[in-house]
């Protein structure tokens, strides 16, 4: 019950930006008008932002260069899933490049599994 709780309550937050977004009460957004407004508060990371276009593009299904409530609605949750996932992965990366040069091979994955109890892997496989 609690993620259903969580998954509700960033419903309706993504409910509430999408009408304070919507100035002019129209019942849609314009893509350029989300990524700015992204931009103003703070998404200027060119990766985040190019991600961002894409989910839009994504939930754009009619291709108008426009979304309503329910796509924006959509790209919320899909970006705040993003957001954990990401994370989940630089974690999972930072775990498993054990000596920290930025490359994972299969000596760190090795010593990894061999951290986690799990049999290695070989050059093989």
């Amino acid at each position: 019950a609690c993620d259903a709780d969580k998954d509700q309550a960033s419903k309706v937050a993504a409910r509430s930006l999408f009408q304070a977004l919507d100035g002019e009460k129209t019942g849609q957004l314009r893509l350029d008008d989300v990524t700015d407004a992204l931009q103003a508060a703070g998404l200027n990371d060119p990766e985040g932002l190019s991600f961002a276009k894409l989910i839009l593009d994504l939930v754009d299904l009619n291709e108008s260069q426009t979304i309503e409530e329910p796509q924006f609605v959509a790209f919320a949750l899909v970006a705040a899933a993003v957001k954990v996932i990401r994370n989940k992965l630089v974690n999972f990366f930072d775990f498993v490049d054990i000596d920290g040069d930025g490359n994972v091979d299969f000596d760190d994955i090795d010593m990894a599994l061999e951290c986690l109890g799990q049999g290695l892997l070989t050059k093989d496989q």
